[in-house]
């Protein structure tokens, strides 16, 4: 069991010293392929798929967490909360499963930010898929417009899901709930889920 876990530690400290170190994006897209034979040694050699997993979604995150930093505009990087949800959100993910993604800015934003986040979220869903992670069939991503939304506009849509309720309705709070901030201030996806947890009572 200890020579597991001293396994365990030193094939994921490589994968995760990559991931810090990259300087640009091409390094982070180089790095899917070594966490899917990290995975597939850790299984052969008997970890739990619990454990696997654990460590998998904590590389997803720093993965993300690096993305973001390298496209989103410095003067953004305060002002929008990117959050993951799905088995993502859940922490489930042993396999880089279709993206549920979505992100919630400042409600002051100016035209010229909307655009640049526009053209932010664009290039992120597609550097993503570069990564390994395809896109949500159902295109709950943060390139579409209704899951990029103010903190304003994001709270108003919660309670339209409740106030007109629907089988589809229902799935997008249930999404949602799941749903865990990676990047920027966490506390606004807090401030969202107590929306959900208000309308839900």
């Amino acid at each position: 069991q200890k020579d597991l876990m001293s396994l365990f530690a030193n094939q994921s400290g490589l994968v995760l010293l990559k991931v810090d170190k990259a300087e640009k994006i091409e390094d982070l897209i180089k790095v899917g392929p070594q966490l899917d034979q990290l995975i597939q040694n850790l299984n052969r050699k008997g970890i739990k798929t619990h454990y696997i997993a654990k460590l998998v979604n904590e590389l997803h995150r720093k993965m993300i967490y690096k993305l973001v930093e390298f496209l989103l505009p410095e003067a953004l990087q305060e002002k929008v909360c990117l959050f993951v949800m799905g088995s993502e959100g859940r922490s489930e993910q042993v396999i880089r499963t279709d993206q549920d993604n979505a992100l919630v800015y400042a409600d002051d934003l100016t035209a010229s930010e909307l655009i640049q986040l526009e053209e932010f979220s664009t290039k992120f869903i597609d550097v993503m898929q570069e990564m390994g992670f395809p896109p949500c069939p159902g295109n709950i991503m943060l390139s579409n417009p209704e899951w990029r939304l103010s903190k304003e506009e994001l709270v108003k849509k919660i309670e339209n899901w409740f106030a007109n309720p629907s089988e589809e309705n229902f799935m997008y709070a249930a999404i949602l709930f799941d749903a865990e901030a990676i990047y920027g201030p966490l506390e606004w996806l807090s401030e969202v889920k107590q929306t959900l947890e208000r309308e839900k009572d």
